[in-house]
């Protein structure tokens, strides 16, 4: 940690990450498990291969999964006419990022993920960025956004339209929305987290549910970060009423595009 400062019940933190093989390892994890669910792939391939005629052992199925993987997840290709900063992988290693920090760092449980469920392969999903839940059952609204500007805080903080500040107070104030985010949530929950997040949504549907917490994490490149990039979420306004605020800035050891190729390839280099 670079850095940490409490406001009553706010909190704001740097983290300032280093090119350390286990990190990578475990954000590339993340990756993997995103594109390709390696033990339902393997179990589906399992059952598959007792109505063929020839035999086909564990490697074999191994191999076919490790090929799936290179083929799904997606690469920073620097001979593609589309510039490193729009292609997929940098576009989403700000995400896995918020993945990481509100579970290993928050301990908080994030039941679905944008990623694993998009609408369009390569595009931007829509809705919120990440939905976690809390131990008690309380929302956790994250807006992720990364940023290389040297400008402290960088507009995506609370002077652009669509800003972090913006786009939290607009889901936290409106009780629809939050609904219609867990409701995803559920839909596309992992079998080990749907009673967790049904909970969650049936005391917000009664409102009786915990106040909710607002965790933004923004990431920053190499050298841009400044301890006034929390903006006005370090002085928040009477629309946050009781919400804590988890505010994380990640400080990443180069370009966003560079480690995006880096924690991707190892995604798909990484054995079934």
């Amino acid at each position: 940690m670079l850095e940490n400062s409490v406001n009553g019940e706010h909190t704001y933190a740097c983290y300032d990450l280093t090119s350390d093989d286990n990190l990578v390892d475990e954000l590339a994890s993340i990756v993997r498990d995103l594109y390709v669910d390696d033990l339902a792939l393997s179990s589906a391939l399992v059952e598959a291969a007792k109505g063929l005629d020839s035999v086909c052992d564990e490697s074999a199925i191994a191999k076919v999964i490790d090929e799936v993987a290179i083929a799904v997840i997606p690469q920073v290709d620097p001979q593609s006419k589309v510039p490193k900063h729009l292609q997929v992988p940098r576009n989403e290693v700000a995400e896995v990022l918020a993945l990481y920090v509100l579970e290993q760092i928050h301990n908080f449980s994030v039941p679905s993920s944008r990623i694993r469920n998009k609408e369009v392969s390569g595009l931007p999903s829509r809705g919120l960025d990440v939905l976690g839940l809390t131990p008690n059952s309380a929302v956790v609204l994250t807006e992720v956004k990364a940023s290389s500007s040297t400008s402290s805080p960088p507009a995506v903080v609370h002077t652009a339209r669509d800003s972090m500040h913006a786009e939290t107070l607009r889901r936290l104030n409106n009780r629809e929305s939050v609904l219609g985010e867990l409701h995803w949530a559920l839909k596309h929950a992992k079998s080990e987290a749907r009673e967790a997040t049904a909970r969650a949504l049936l005391l917000h549907g009664l409102s009786k549910a915990p106040t909710p917490t607002v965790a933004p994490v923004l990431v920053r490149a190499a050298g841009t970060y400044k301890p006034s990039d929390f903006g006005n979420f370090a002085n928040p306004s009477k629309e946050f009423g009781q919400s804590p605020i988890r505010f994380a800035v990640i400080r990443l050891p180069g370009t966003l595009e560079d480690f995006a190729a880096v924690v991707y390839a190892r995604a798909a280099e990484q054995a079934a």
